[in-house]
């Protein structure tokens, strides 16, 4: 890219702007239209276990275009992969923002465990968990009851523990919720969570 280069250069605080590059040496760039003014964005958490490459990332990414405020990854009872290289998903979470147009980046956390995130967390009206178990109610009559920052939970393979649904039955700001009739794999869920929460938002 040579200097006079046209770019266009977004954050969250500041927008989307049309810049010239000045000086390639320094990255210094003039920005000289303003093209999207900067908008909070408050998008719903989503808590997941860790999964393997390929299912990790297609989780991430697709959370990013769904509108997904906070990335929370977890450790839970029945959760097998424990090691988790936040750097290499922020490098996926930043080209997923770049690709579908957002001007914020979520922020990815570092794992903890589900019994850690449970204690200090500090919305505690609006957590949805997924339950794989029959009889769990349907997720709809909840959606338009939600805020946009609301939080989504779901499980691993082989789903959550006794334990687990037992703290999750204690805890006055848990709703358990069914995604439907068949068993969906952690990655189907978590997209089916912010798919179906991105359009009750707009409706």
């Amino acid at each position: 890219m040579q200097a006079g280069a046209e770019v266009h250069l977004f954050n969250a605080a500041s927008g989307e702007w049309r810049a010239r590059l000045i000086d390639k040496q320094k990255g210094i760039f003039l920005c000289t239209e303003c093209l999207r003014p900067s908008a909070s964005f408050f998008g719903p958490h989503l808590f997941f276990p860790i999964l393997k490459g390929s299912r990790l990332e297609l989780l991430i990414e697709k959370s990013v275009e769904l509108g997904v405020g906070a990335l929370h990854p977890i450790f839970t009872d029945h959760t097998d992969i424990l090691f988790f290289n936040k750097e290499r998903w922020q490098v996926v979470v930043k080209q997923a923002t770049e690709q579908c147009g957002r001007l914020d980046l979520p922020p990815i956390h570092r794992p903890e465990k589900l019994s850690h995130i449970l204690d200090k967390w500090l919305l505690k009206d609006s957590l949805l968990v997924g339950d794989e178990r029959q009889g769990a109610p349907s997720i709809i009559p909840f959606l338009d009851k939600i805020p946009p920052s609301a939080a989504f939970l779901v499980g691993p393979e082989g789903g959550f523990s006794a334990q687990e649904f037992a703290t999750f039955a204690r805890l006055p700001f848990i709703n358990c919720v069914s995604m439907g009739a068949t068993t969906l794999r952690t990655e189907t869920a978590a997209l089916a969570f912010l798919a179906l929460h991105a359009a009750f938002q707009n409706t």
